[in-house]
């Protein structure tokens, strides 16, 4: 992301998931989710222990909010999902902090979870886990290298563990927006940034009949395409993004596959497909408005000096004299985002329009 000069990245380790092969039985759990709490005295306590001051109640939008100068403390009332942060010092890129390494980063936030009630076990069989580490790096336009590191991130992911064959268990991953807290970390040890609220399961709702792979797999090709290679589909358990009300959690299949893109064959987004037909989760995407044919196009900037046109802007001529070409890869629906297939259709129709190659979409 590119910011009034800055350039920020983020690298990201991958989370842990685990595969289950579509021999197990075919009926599994679907558990009750407790109404989100959004608790002013905790909320209190938490923004005290966090900042060592007293924050000032705001009027928040879809909940709780505190504030007090750049510290600032969210409880989302859909979901019970919490954002801290100190401002001053997250994702600021004019500093240059001084950071514990992992291992030092992870005791911390360990810590912070414990000191603060953070929930890290949902239920019978539901817990959460350490995953992985990442960091922001930021540095100016230009600058060589990696550029700085702003945070340490510890990632924790929620796991729910089912009795398996022979005696033994097996962990199935939660995915999804509510799945994960993240605790960041900067100068000298401090805790700067938590996000996360995986909600309280209260009980199991019934066990239920699950898609097998087989089926899983059928119902993705119908709409991925004849690109689509190497599909595979692993079970796991869904919890809804912060923004959203969620009253159960149920099995979902997350569909891995590849792309063949002319000679080449690249990674695709996973996708989520509901493994139950009561349950879901449901997807309902956006779709691009039909543009106009006789709406005019953009003019080149040589038609119309001083001004330039959208695509000129994204891809100027001189980095595209050998023709222009585009293609979309996007994060859908699944994991979100229901605006991208809308979107990403809105651009390709666009750069079609105004002749442009389109390899892939």
């Amino acid at each position: 992301m590119i910011r009034k000069g800055i350039l920020f990245g983020i690298t990201l380790a991958m989370s842990i998931g685990v595969g289950i092969s579509a021999a197990y039985a075919q009926r599994m759990p679907v558990y009750r989710l407790g109404a989100p709490q959004v608790d002013q005295e905790r909320a209190n306590q938490l923004f005290n222990r966090a900042f060592n001051r007293r924050g000032e109640p705001r009027q928040g939008g879809n909940g709780l909010a505190l504030r007090s100068g750049q510290a600032v403390l969210e409880v989302d009332a859909r979901s019970g999902d919490v954002f801290l942060a100190d401002m001053e010092e997250l994702w600021n890129p004019r500093r240059r902090p001084n950071l514990p390494d992992r291992g030092q980063a992870r005791g911390h936030a360990d810590r912070f979870l414990q000191q603060n009630g953070v929930r890290t076990r949902t239920g019978q069989n539901v817990s959460v886990r350490f995953a992985s580490f990442s960091e922001t790096l930021g540095g100016a336009d230009g600058t060589a290298g990696a550029g700085v590191p702003l945070d340490r991130q510890v990632n924790y992911s929620g796991v729910v563990t089912l009795p398996g064959p022979n005696g033994q268990n097996r962990d199935l991953p939660i995915v999804g927006g509510g799945a994960k807290y993240q605790v960041s970390v900067g100068q000298g040890g401090r805790v700067i940034g938590f996000r996360g609220g995986l909600r309280e399961v209260v009980g199991e709702a019934e066990q239920v009949e699950i898609k097998t792979q087989e089926q899983a797999i059928a119902e993705f090709r119908r709409g991925a395409g004849a690109n689509a290679r190497n599909i595979r589909a692993e079970l796991a358990y869904y919890a809804a993004p912060a923004s959203e009300r969620q009253e159960f959690m149920a099995p979902v299949r997350v569909i891995h596959s590849q792309i063949q893109v002319g000679n080449e064959v690249i990674p695709a987004r996973s996708q989520i497909i509901a493994a139950t037909e009561r349950y879901g989760p449901r997807f309902p995407a956006s779709r691009a408005s039909p543009r106009d044919p006789n709406a005019p196009m953009p003019r080149r900037d040589h038609e119309r000096p001083g001004q330039q046109g959208f695509l000129d802007w994204l891809i100027p001529p001189a980095h595209a004299a050998a023709g222009f070409d585009c293609g979309t890869w996007w994060i859908g629906p699944s994991q979100g985002l229901p605006g991208s297939p809308g979107n990403a259709q809105g651009f390709i129709d666009q750069c079609r329009a105004a002749g442009w190659s389109v390899p892939f979409h």
